[in-house]
């Protein structure tokens, strides 16, 4: 009887050791997962500002080397003077 109790605690005790590494490499397997979800929203929120970005600046356009007399007048008027007096553009729809 004893001989089978001592089997019967060795293989506990075993049993034991195993469940401990697998909830070792189940934690693992979590804080792996974990930071991957992390990175996939990061990259997603990074691409969602890149396009929020884009579309902010998708009707606008840029003019370089503009004089500073721009100031305190009808800015539509100014660049439409500008690129026809520029660019030889002379109607605008």
């Amino acid at each position: 009887m004893e001989n089978y109790m001592t089997s019967i605690k060795v293989k506990v005790a075993d049993l034991e050791k195993g469940l401990n590494s697998v909830n070792t490499e189940v934690a693992e397997m979590k804080q792996d997962i974990e930071k991957k979800a992390d990175f996939e929203k990061l990259q997603m929120l990074e691409s969602e500002v890149e396009e929020l970005r884009n579309r902010s600046r998708r009707n606008n356009l840029v003019f370089y080397n503009v004089p500073e007399q721009a100031k305190g007048q009808n800015c539509v008027e100014f660049i439409q003077n500008f690129i026809v007096s520029n660019m030889g553009q002379d109607q605008f729809t």
